[in-house]
């Protein structure tokens, strides 16, 4: 190799080190956008499934961090505002029972979600408090009742929003009056 040949060679791993050691840096990327609370926590799991056999639960998570011995559940979302909905503390309630039964290991009973703003592109965490094994299994009772086609024990839900975008809207209507969609503000 000439004199030249060997400078470009240098300067093409100088940068592949440099550009790695900026990826894997506290300060990069997805940690830059973590909460302080997980700050020097590892990522341990990303996009995978977790399945509780005792529960009958199946769940997909977005991200696990470990800190201190201890699991923290990142929940991913891109919306228009900086909200978490009570859909994801449900779907972290999930996830965290699933992982706990699947690996035996702690999960936190507090998650984030991290919210990516749709139009800015800009990210915030939310901190929310999970709901425990009895609440969870509560609601899967609920859905396996409303699945099974049995509404005599319906109830709207907390937010009108969900309440006019639910499937069992019209059956609920003929037990607290017929309302229309737009009008589900009465069902609060």
């Amino acid at each position: 190799m000439t004199g030249i040949e060997w400078i470009v060679l240098l300067l093409v791993v100088l940068l592949g080190a440099y550009a790695f050691r900026r990826s894997a840096s506290p300060g990069s990327s997805e940690e830059s956008w973590l909460p302080r609370e997980l700050t020097g926590a590892s990522l341990v799991y990303a996009e995978r499934r977790f399945v509780s056999q005792r529960l009958g639960l199946i769940a997909r998570i977005d991200r696990a961090y470990c800190s201190n011995g201890h699991l923290t559940l990142v929940e991913l979302k891109t919306r228009a505002f900086f909200l978490a909905y009570e859909s994801d503390i449900i779907e972290l309630s999930v996830q965290r029972l699933a992982v706990q039964d699947e690996t035996g290991d702690e999960v936190e009973p507090t998650a984030f979600v991290l919210v990516r703003h749709s139009q800015s592109e800009s990210w915030r965490t939310i901190p929310v408090s999970l709901l425990d094994e009895p609440a969870v299994m509560e609601l899967v009772q609920r859905y396996q009742t409303l699945r099974g086609g049995q509404f005599d024990n319906l109830r709207p839900a907390h937010s009108p929003t969900m309440c006019a975008q639910c499937g069992h809207f019209d059956h609920c209507a003929t037990l607290y009056g017929d309302r229309k969609r737009t009008t589900a503000t009465a069902f609060r």
